[in-house]
């Protein structure tokens, strides 16, 4: 992988010096170089596919590992719960997977948790046996995973204060590496908590955004929504900037505030959103312009430039252009310092 990140930096400088000559050198001998620089870009395509591909293993053994984790919490808290799981063929990172069991562990028990007793149950008109259902499959380059139960028991203090730190194990996670989580407790009578994660720890898949000249990247695993927000869409409580974003109100802040830079759009146009998150917490981003979006390889911050708040690193980009890249969980920090947001 870091040899085809190599060739992707050494074909994207091929690429630059091609337009930087072309005035210099005849039409034909640019049009052999672009040929050549297409080659390389095909074989640096398949190289990262394969890798990539190599590196990625079904979730299945995990689903097997929490099954037995959500038979031992029935047993623990008396509840007569059936596991279900589903997309176990769907593949991820195997860096990702290594580490995904303890905090999916603890969802699992949190939902067990939140089954009522048989005899609740029975009393209620349910069957006495609760069920809890996991499932996994690809959406857009993102790997997306959906745990249902259909519990709707309160846990006693203990519970409740173990709860808390498994809330907080999973959440710390998911800063970690880049991921959302929502949770929706009024779905038909049953909890559903839907996680969205990368596909891969070393490839980024990411959202291209402009602020004035730089190009900015944002992991596609931490971005909600992209939207336009129009005048009615934004409020002023208290001199902040809200952005109504379905039936919630979500702090908006103009990314160049963060950034240091000027504005180009005005407050009074349609604003670029993007509605971005690092686990549950939400922000709506405004920029000046949304791209598209690609996978890229994210490359460190060098000794020479030291650490930069709101920043994980570059991405060299086709053309030459350096991206850099957004770290969401710091974004959600400055904003709240910010004076000017």
């Amino acid at each position: 992988m870091g040899l085809a990140g190599d060739l992707t930096v050494a074909h994207a400088r091929i690429h630059q010096l091609m337009l930087e000559q072309k005035k210099r050198i005849s039409e034909q001998a640019a049009n052999e170089l672009g040929q050549i620089a297409e080659q390389i870009s095909e074989a640096i395509g398949s190289l990262q596919d394969i890798v990539t591909q190599a590196k990625r293993l079904p979730i299945g053994p995990v689903f097997s590992e929490l099954t037995g984790v959500a038979e031992r919490a029935a047993r623990e808290t008396g509840k007569a719960v059936l596991f279900l799981s589903e997309g176990e063929e769907t593949e991820l990172d195997r860096d990702l997977l290594a580490e995904m069991l303890e905090p999916l562990s603890r969802l699992v028990g949190m939902a067990v948790r939140r089954i009522e007793s048989p005899a609740a149950r029975e009393a209620a008109g349910k069957n006495a046996r609760g069920t809890v259902r996991i499932r996994a499959e690809n959406e857009s380059q993102l790997a997306v995973i959906y745990l249902e139960d259909d519990g709707a028991g309160s846990a006693d203090g203990r519970e409740k204060e173990g709860g808390s730190e498994d809330v907080r194990f999973v959440r710390e996670w998911l800063k970690r590496v880049n991921g959302l989580i929502d949770e929706d407790a009024e779905r038909d009578g049953c909890t559903l908590v839907r996680l969205q994660l990368p596909l891969s720890a070393e490839l980024l898949f990411g959202l291209l955004v402009k602020l004035r000249n730089q190009v900015y990247v944002i992991p596609m695993s931490n971005v909600a929504e992209i939207a336009e927000a129009s005048a009615e869409e934004i409020r002023f409580p208290d001199g902040r900037q809200e952005y109504i974003w379905g039936e919630r109100s979500i702090p908006l802040v103009w990314l160049h505030s963060l950034y240091r830079l000027p504005r180009v759009a005005k407050a009074n146009e349609r604003l670029p959103i993007v509605v971005a998150g690092s686990a549950e917490q939400r922000i709506a981003l405004a920029v000046d312009e949304v791209l598209w979006s690609q996978e890229v390889r994210m490359d460190p911050l060098g000794s020479l430039v030291g650490r930069a708040d709101g920043i994980a690193g570059t991405s060299l980009l086709p053309g030459g252009k350096l991206g850099l890249v957004v770290r969401v969980d710091e974004i959600l920090e400055l904003a709240g310092k910010a004076p000017d947001s």
